[in-house]
């Protein structure tokens, strides 16, 4: 064999050996994503929206052990964590469910049926290329696989970056879930006054005459415009038009009804009016429509400008009172105002009933002089009292009276001991007594002083 023969198997048997030894450890530095779907708790997954929609199966499934009463009042939750910090490479996406008075909020305090599935970071929904499209529902979005998809016209769909549920999707505010589960967009709201015509708003026809469009787009009647055969009185309100023309060869008569026609067309008996005393009724006319229409509006200004209404009371002691047919309200609460403020400066002027301007009865003091001098005067009535105090009414006994002994604090009584204190305080030194005295006299200087001062200040 050849040097370079010897070459080439030894080049061989190297790349042999390599072969061998990267299946060997093939499987350690491969990652085991089979256990995503399957029913454990934790696992591994491909990526964002397979991690989604396994953490929400097992937490489903879990539920469905806990009979139909806990499944009433649980809601299914996921949530999609965000790395734990810059340098990882993976991400971990949390299923469980709860009570509804809970809700869906995380960290959960009391999770249940609790899974946890990690993606690699660059397998994020919105990394990946959507595989199934809407072509009928352009502008929609779906959930493909646990990410969502948004079909931007027929013929194109990217990732929005959002997972979503692939099992119960739920529409964003704006979106229908239609039966296909996609959320179509829904259709504009138009103004009352258009409609929606092929997806846009476009203005409605115009009402026609006589009539308003009402607050939900409806065309209906003029509220203001009042309807055939009546029109519009002195106060607004729609009474009978009597001044329709009557048919040919009839005449209204005075109560308002056609009549056939008696009296020789062209003459001047044609030319009849009646009624419009009232208010509440409109003149009836034949004739000449010119005079007709003359003779109601001369009614309507008489209608307005007719003040027939009376005002009686209006004294201090009666309230005004308004009476008639068209007593307006502010012009009367207008008179009621003034009658109080004139009653009130009336008062004011004359405080008393009496007729005299002498100072009224009520407001005398007895005994004084009532002409408005200052100081005393004749016919101030003496209010005075002279009291004599004689000495002999004031109390002297005591040690503060004056005299000179010593009092005790206490009697003698008791045992031995107690009677021995008791003896004491009943007897007290001499001591005690200048005390006591000094205290006495102290006492006397005091009240010589105070009453020295009183009479100086007087």
């Amino acid at each position: 064999m050849s040097r370079f023969d010897w070459w080439i198997v030894r080049a061989l048997a190297a790349l042999l050996i390599l072969y061998f030894v990267s299946a060997w450890f093939r499987p350690a530095f491969a990652q085991d994503y089979s256990t995503c779907f399957q029913n454990v708790s934790s696992a591994a997954c491909a990526d964002q929206g397979d991690a989604t929609a396994a953490a929400l199966q097992f937490t489903r499934n879990a539920l469905a052990t806990q009979g139909p009463a806990t499944a009433a009042n649980s809601i299914v939750c996921w949530y999609a964590a965000p790395p734990v910090n810059s340098s990882a490479t993976t991400a971990a996406v949390y299923g469980w469910y709860t009570s509804k008075t809970y809700g869906c909020v995380w960290p959960q305090r009391f999770p249940s049926g609790q899974s946890t599935r990690t993606y690699p970071l660059s397998q994020q929904c919105g990394l990946l290329t959507p595989t199934t499209s809407a072509p009928s529902f352009p502008g929609s979005m779906f959930c493909e696989g646990g990410c969502e998809v948004l079909q931007v016209t027929s013929s194109l769909a990217m990732m929005t970056g959002q997972s979503c549920d692939p099992d119960t999707p739920k529409c964003r505010d704006g979106y229908t879930l239609n039966s296909d589960k996609v959320c179509v967009k829904d259709p504009p709201k138009c103004p009352v006054d258009q409609e929606l015509i092929g997806g846009t708003c476009v203005p409605k026809p115009p009402c026609t005459a006589g009539e308003t469009r009402d607050p939900t787009g409806t065309c209906k009647p003029n509220p203001a415009d009042c309807e055939a055969g009546k029109i519009k009185g002195p106060d607004g309100t729609c009474i009978n038009d009597t001044n329709q023309p009557c048919p040919e060869g009839q005449t209204r008569g005075s109560s308002g009804s056609c009549t056939a026609n008696s009296k020789d067309p062209g003459g001047d008996d044609d030319h009849e009016a009646s009624g419009g005393d009232s208010c509440s009724a409109p003149p009836t006319c034949t004739g000449d429509a010119i005079l007709c229409l003359q003779l109601r509006i001369q009614w309507r200004i008489d209608c307005n400008t007719r003040k027939n209404r009376t005002i009686t009371g209006g004294t201090c002691t009666t309230t005004p009172v308004c009476g008639g047919e068209k007593c307006d309200a502010l012009e009367y609460s207008q008179l009621v105002m003034q009658w109080r403020a004139a009653c009130a400066l009336e008062k004011l002027k004359n405080p008393t009933t009496e007729t005299s301007n002498e100072q009224p009865e009520w407001t005398k003091v007895p005994g004084l002089d009532q002409t408005g001098k200052i100081g005393a005067s004749d016919g101030d009535a003496n209010i005075t009292q002279e009291i004599t105090v004689d000495v002999s009414v004031i109390d002297q006994s005591g040690f503060a009276g004056g005299h000179q002994s010593c009092p005790a604090l206490a009697g003698a009584s008791g045992g031995q001991i107690s009677g021995g204190f008791a003896a004491y305080l009943a007897n007290p030194p001499p001591e005690w007594c200048t005390f006591i005295r000094v205290i006495y006299w102290v006492l006397v200087s005091l009240n010589a002083i105070a009453c020295l001062l009183y009479l100086i200040e007087k």
